[in-house]
């Protein structure tokens, strides 16, 4: 049968008299998209173009093949040209689009599904082209890539049109759709201490207050860097909110004087908050020690030299027994943890002469009297324990201080009005009856401050640990 008969005229299913049938394949029914672009198409075909030749002029070799056929003395049938099956037809505008964006480069064309197509017609070589000899075929084709390009000029142009980001969201409309997901916390501290507890309390209240999730993620190690990488990395892509990190001062204020290069940068990395909190520290030793007050333990400093840990290097820990050694003209070995219940407990078992540590840490070892309290580095006694003496009342310099602030951060570029919308939230949880109770029980104090105020104070810090870490005569890592 011709390949420009009317599909009307081919054999009709026994199931459907309105679906037309190929040799089997599946129908395609006149009434359907595929059935009317079929139907116009070969009717446009029909109209545009000469009657095909008739079966016996078609059927005869060309004078190549009768060439090959009369040198071999055998006989070459001639392979009618493949027809396109009407199953097919709904898949031209995507054979066609996806040609038609190749460009220059058609052979290199790929349809969306990711298989390789043929390259179009133009470009074939013709020694390739047997099917392509059939007049009514060339017709055929040239019609179909008349009639996509038209119909996909559209659809092509809005595709070739770039796509630009989304532009970021202003200010208050970013903190009117704050959180849109799960809040995520990083934390540099091991799971259980104290800075742990408030970090998972904050986490509870935030996540009640907003109706989302709040994760928190404990990287202890390594100065808390391991922490800060994770923060950055998940913070990068948006920079909204919804990734926090609670640091240490020291991170921001003595880190910059301790090591010669940083994994960050104190000042342009991260969009400081608000302080969580303030501790004081405690100069621990353990229960079968020798040394049962500080003028003793300083007095054991001066003939032989003690060793003292903290849990990463400009830790208050750290600087703060460095200052003590500094004060009275000592010399003690600094021994770095990974982890505080490692640390305490080798005070508690004698490996270690003394540390400094807050109460969140040291409690369960004071309580399972483990753990002596020598004196509380402060300029009085807390209530909690007012029965230990301050460094100065038991012998030792006076004036000699030692806190530690934990303070809540932002990823740099943090919308100002997200940056106070969570200094109001963050403030807000820090306060009532619970707080209050878990706050003494770790010999913790509210710290509060201003946010405006918090930059200048933290360059006011910097500059204080500058001194101190001169004055210890610590050699930056």
């Amino acid at each position: 049968m011709p390949l420009g008969t009317p599909l009307a005229t081919r054999t009709r299913s026994a199931r459907d008299p309105s679906s037309v049938s190929m040799r089997g394949r599946p129908t395609v029914r006149h009434d359907s998209p595929a059935g009317r672009f079929a139907t116009a198409l070969v009717a446009h075909s029909r109209a545009e173009s000469p009657p095909p030749a008739p079966s016996s002029q078609a059927d005869q070799p060309c004078p190549a093949q009768a060439h090959r056929q009369a040198a071999s003395g055998r006989t070459i049938r001639v392979r009618r040209p493949r027809r396109l099956p009407c199953d097919r037809l709904h898949r031209l505008p995507l054979v066609l689009s996806c040609r038609l964006a190749a460009g220059a480069n058609p052979d290199r064309t790929r349809c969306r599904s990711g298989g390789r197509l043929p390259p179009p017609p133009s470009s074939r070589p013709l020694a390739h082209t047997t099917a392509m000899h059939h007049p009514d075929r060339r017709r055929s084709l040239h019609v179909l890539t008349r009639l996509g390009a038209a119909c996909l000029a559209g659809p092509l142009a809005a595709q070739a049109q770039p796509t630009q980001p989304p532009a970021r969201l202003p200010s208050a409309s970013a903190a009117a759709h704050f959180p849109q997901r799960a809040l995520r916390l990083f934390n540099p501290f091991p799971v259980g201490g104290g800075p742990d507890g408030v970090s998972r309390l904050i986490a509870q209240k935030l996540g009640a207050a907003y109706q989302v999730p709040v994760v928190v993620d404990n990287r202890p190690g390594a100065n808390g860097f391991l922490a800060i990488e994770a923060f950055r990395a998940a913070s990068a892509p948006a920079r909204d909110g919804h990734e926090l990190i609670v640091l240490d001062l020291v991170h921001l204020a003595a880190y910059p004087w301790l090591f010669k290069r940083l994994p960050y940068d104190p000042e342009r990395d991260f969009t400081p908050l608000l302080p969580l909190f303030r501790t004081h520290f405690f100069i621990a030793v353990g229960r079968h020690s020798p040394h049962h007050t500080l003028a003793d333990l300083l007095a054991e400093a001066q003939r032989a030299r003690l060793t003292y840990g903290s849990w990463a290097v400009g830790s208050p820990a750290h600087l703060g027994a460095a200052m003590l050694a500094e004060q009275t003209g000592t010399r003690m070995d600094h021994i770095v943890y990974k982890e505080t219940a490692q640390l305490y407990a080798d005070v508690a078992n004698g490996t270690l002469s003394f540390a400094l540590g807050t109460l969140a840490t040291m409690r369960a070892l004071v309580d399972g009297d483990r753990l002596r309290l020598l004196a509380v580095c402060a300029s009085q006694r807390l209530g909690a324990h007012p029965q230990v003496p301050t460094v100065a009342e038991a012998g030792g310099p006076a004036g000699f201080t030692v806190a530690g602030i934990n303070l809540l951060a932002g990823p740099a570029g943090l919308p100002p009005a997200v940056a106070d919308q969570l200094w109001r939230d963050v403030g807000r949880s820090l306060q009532g009856p619970d707080v209050d109770a878990k706050f003494n029980a770790f010999g913790y104090e509210p710290f509060a401050m201003p946010r405006a105020e918090l930059p200048a104070y933290l360059q006011a810090q910097r500059l204080t640990h500058q001194r101190l870490v001169r004055a210890a005569n610590i050699t930056p890592l």
